[in-house]
């Protein structure tokens, strides 16, 4: 059987977050609002 394509958690054990992680994760989720947000108000635009 093909036992390489079956992701192990030890082999990620070692990796480590950093704080920026979430600052970036809560930025980019901030911009897609903030964009979708502007594309809402660009098309019901009261004329």
């Amino acid at each position: 059987m093909n036992t390489g394509l079956v992701p192990s958690p030890i082999i990620y054990s070692g990796v480590k977050r950093s704080p920026w992680t979430f600052l970036a994760f809560v930025g980019a989720i901030t911009a897609l609002l903030l964009a979708a947000l502007q594309t809402y108000y660009t098309i019901h635009q009261q004329k």
